[in-house]
């Protein structure tokens, strides 16, 4: 075939690659394809906030407690105004699909908690108000246990959708947001971030 012949064959070419894109496109599970959307666009985009908020907090509570001053400064200066702005962002996702929207709504209600909680703890501190830094303390707990509670039904629905990173020799983002998935308090180690 030669050169002219090829470019008058191109647009019929073109058009049958195109079709079958399109087809191989459209035969894609929708639900699944929804799914991982929301995990690495959305999720993804946002997850490294969280963490973020969460690093300094752990290093001034619990066995890192100094002094009810560097837990102050942490909540001011770093916490909340890092959460504030996950949760801004977080609010901000909307997914169509009706299952994904019902687990986002806890992952919401979850954060929100811990927001909640970060802000009486603080307020409980900065009046020496026992009782509202143990109040924040619960609120940040509960709203803890809620995002755990949406990571483990992401993880199921993940589970349930087929939903499969792709193998590499490098993992891919989805494979860290399955990690970052299914680790807990109780594992070894640090969470992976995606």
């Amino acid at each position: 075939m030669g050169y002219l012949q090829f470019c008058k064959k191109r647009p019929l070419v073109f058009s049958a690659l195109v079709l079958s894109a399109l087809f191989w496109t459209c035969s894609i599970n929708p639900k699944s394809m929804a799914l991982g959307n929301y995990v690495n666009r959305d999720i993804l985009g946002i997850a490294g906030l969280e963490t973020a908020a969460w690093e300094p907090y752990n290093a001034v509570v619990g066995e890192h407690y100094t002094s009810d001053t560097a837990v102050l400064d942490a909540l001011k200066n770093e916490v909340i105004p890092i959460y504030e702005r996950f949760f801004h962002l977080l609010k901000q996702i909307q997914p169509q699909d009706g299952e994904l929207a019902q687990i986002h709504a806890l992952y919401i209600r979850g954060a929100s908690n811990v927001l909640n909680g970060f802000r009486v703890k603080l307020a409980g501190i900065e009046n020496q108000k026992e009782e509202m830094i143990l109040a924040g303390n619960q609120q940040i707990g509960k709203g803890a246990e809620e995002t755990y509670q949406w990571r483990e039904q992401l993880l199921a629905l993940y589970d349930s959708r087929n939903a499969v990173a792709m193998t590499k020799k490098e993992n891919t983002a989805l494979d860290k947001v399955y990690q970052f998935l299914t680790w807990d308090a109780a594992t070894v180690g640090e969470p992976v971030t995606p």
